[in-house]
């Protein structure tokens, strides 16, 4: 001031400058200035790229830990059950049955008693499924 130096305006000057080569929201961070501040003086120095979203700043969302509804989650998993018990229960029904013959019965037919409790898990598997597709679907459609 004592030698004819107007600050403000060369505090204004710097600050457009600085705004020029960084993003706004990052000078304002550094600086401790607020958005609309380093904003104002981007536009004026023509500067038009769009600013920068940084955590814990204006307009940025943070994830939660899923954006997915629990119900389509809950869909797949069971999907995901349903499939895998369906690939895997020849060989259960076959230890099974195996097992139930050399320890409880041994007069147990146990193609028999495979093929049976086969159709049961398979059709058990398929239901899994179904009820899967079906939260899945309507987990989707809600979302919730």
């Amino acid at each position: 001031r004592e030698i004819g130096i107007d600050l403000l305006g060369a505090r204004n000057a710097s600050l457009r400058g600085l705004v020029n080569k960084i993003p706004a929201p990052l000078v304002a961070e550094m600086l401790g200035y607020s958005y609309q501040i380093t904003q104002k003086h981007a536009h004026s120095s023509g500067r038009t790229l769009v600013p920068i979203r940084v955590p814990g700043t204006l307009g940025f969302r943070k994830r939660k830990r899923s954006d997915m509804p629990a119900a389509t989650l809950f869909g797949l998993v069971l999907m995901g059950l349903g499939i895998f018990t369906f690939f895997i229960s020849r060989t259960f029904t076959h230890r099974i049955a195996r097992f139930r013959s050399e320890w409880f019965q041994p007069d147990l037919d146990r193609a028999a008693y495979a093929r049976r409790h086969l159709r049961i898990i398979r059709i058990m598997a398929t239901c899994w499924v179904a009820l899967g597709f079906g939260f899945t679907v309507t987990g989707l459609i809600l979302g919730r």
